[in-house]
């Protein structure tokens, strides 16, 4: 393949993404646009305290290493072993 065949291609699949990002519609469920303030459910006066806060919870509640998903591992794990215990 060429180096004017590639620059083709690639400039195709560029305007062809474009064209379907331009007449996709959206989902009309999600809001064009969420403010940080509602994300963390803040004021838009909080002191920084309060935003350290915010985000703090909301990303303790929202991580991968949280006790809920060690439980699920571990009582997964401990279902795999019985399950080769088995057979």
């Amino acid at each position: 393949m060429s180096s004017t065949e590639i620059i083709v291609v690639v400039l195709g699949l560029f305007i062809g993404y474009w064209i379907v990002s331009k007449l996709w519609p959206g989902n009309p469920d999600v809001p064009a646009r969420t403010s940080w303030h509602q994300v963390l459910q803040v004021t838009p006066d909080a002191t920084v305290e309060d935003i350290r806060a915010a985000y703090e919870s909301l990303t303790s509640l929202y991580h991968a290493d949280s006790a809920k998903c060690r439980e699920i591992a571990a009582a997964y794990r401990q279902a795999m072993q019985l399950r080769g215990a088995r057979t």
